[in-house]
């Protein structure tokens, strides 16, 4: 369960929240006390683009994938890059990702998954890490010292 305020949070029909939030059994979270800053976006698009002659994704391809995003109103919360391939988890919440996507299909090798939920939490803990591991498939998964940002596609 999510506590805010010592309160219980509905957070099914919310897109996106931040809150500093009392983790407690979430069942698989042991009964950790902790105090945790999440951020959570619902409802996102994990998009992985490269180019349709397996070439290197370079700065003028970023610049004009991301014109696109722009264009189509798409809020990019994760990127991961590497030399041949491009990763981003978008909001769709103006429903523009089906535009985006038959505009963009023709210049690069698109594949997408619809309706994950990108986590990212501060401060985190290895337990909280594996609760929200617990909520679904691990996607794409990014640490660094104080934060971490997990896409999980739910159960």
């Amino acid at each position: 369960m999510l506590y805010l305020d010592g309160d219980i949070l509905d957070t099914s029909s919310l897109t996106s929240f931040s809150f500093l939030v009392r983790l407690e059994s979430l069942a698989s979270f042991n009964n950790v006390d902790t105090e945790l800053n999440i951020l959570s976006f619902k409802s996102t698009v994990l998009v992985s683009i490269s180019s349709l002659d397996f070439s290197f994704i370079v700065e003028e391809n970023i610049s004009d994938i991301f014109k696109l995003f722009h264009k189509y109103q798409l809020k990019v919360n994760l990127i991961q890059n590497s030399a041949i391939s491009f990763s981003v988890c978008v909001d769709n919440n103006l429903n523009h990702f089906d535009l985006f996507y038959n505009e963009i299909k023709n210049m690069y090798k698109v594949s997408f998954v619809k309706n994950v939920d990108l986590f990212t939490v501060r401060h985190f803990t290895e337990n909280s890490l594996e609760g929200i591991y617990k909520l679904g498939t691990s996607l794409v998964t990014q640490i660094n010292k104080n934060t971490a940002q997990i896409i999980i596609q739910k159960k």
